[in-house]
């Protein structure tokens, strides 16, 4: 058990004033003693206390810029990348910690009285944009899809949810395969296409996304065929066309063709 730990449980033991002030001084301590400690250690760019319990998830925003930890202590703490300042704190939160892939978002697990719940926040200004409501036992993990529009969480209650980030719906709830174990950890693929789950069984499954589109499905079926080069094809020129104009720039033209001829065959 680490010192961390150690100090959590006399503090949370401590019967009177005198305990906990030692306590506190205690935890005082360990939030400095990382920053001196780092000094003069080449492989160390910086490190930082300020939480009072084990930091059990950390992020990268998109950009680089910022670090996001999670902790038993129920924060979330916001980290400047270039210099280790503490930009923003989040209250009543707790880890997991995800940000979305425009780096607008942060989304987190809810505290210690809404632990089922699912909270994302602006990074700018450090608001509540929405709750998600669902899941009935602790939620372990949570992750956004590569295009930003959906948001996957496991959970404690031996589910998999998919939400809808917009309005926080949600759309698909996995129950059949999570098995006998909690679902511990959860990450979409790359391209969107996937998304894979662990389980406490000491199991991990994969499974399709049912919301992705491949690029260049013009038709939305899940297959670019030659459904989509046809519409593409006899669309050609059009200023004011909806899905033919793959690429969104304001035309079909060849670029949307060719974005339907590399992707070809993808999802059939």
């Amino acid at each position: 058990m680490g010192t961390m730990r150690r100090l959590e449980r006399g503090c949370a033991w401590g019967v009177n004033r005198a305990v906990r002030l030692l306590c506190a001084l205690g935890v005082g301590f360990l939030l400095i003693y990382p920053t001196v400690w780092a000094q003069g250690r080449p492989d160390i760019v910086w490190m930082r206390g300020g939480h009072i319990r084990s930091v059990n998830s950390v992020a990268y925003s998109p950009d680089g810029q910022y670090v996001a930890s999670g902790s038993g202590d129920y924060t979330i703490k916001l980290w400047r990348v270039s210099d280790g300042t503490l930009v923003r704190t989040f209250p009543f939160v707790a880890g997991p910690v995800a940000f979305s892939p425009d780096g607008q978002y942060l989304a987190s697990r809810g505290g210690e009285w809404d632990y089922t719940t699912i909270k994302l926040w602006r990074v700018s200004d450090g608001q509540l944009e929405r709750t998600f409501t669902g899941h009935t036992s602790y939620v372990s993990s949570v992750a956004f899809s590569p295009d930003g529009q959906y948001l996957a969480s496991g959970s404690d209650d031996r589910t998999v949810r998919v939400w809808r980030v917009s309005n926080g719906q949600l759309v698909r709830t996995y129950d059949q395969e999570t098995g006998t174990g909690d679902v511990e950890s959860i990450q979409f693929s790359p391209s969107g296409a996937y998304f894979a789950y662990g389980r406490e069984d000491a199991t991990v499954v994969l499974a399709r996304n049912p919301f992705y589109t491949p690029p260049g499905d013009v038709d939305g079926n899940g297959c670019v065929d030659d459904g989509d080069l046809l519409r593409v094809l006899f669309t050609f020129g059009c200023s004011s066309c909806g899905a033919e104009d793959v690429n969104r720039d304001g035309v079909v033209d060849d670029a949307d063709l060719l974005v339907v001829l590399f992707h070809f065959g993808q999802g059939c």
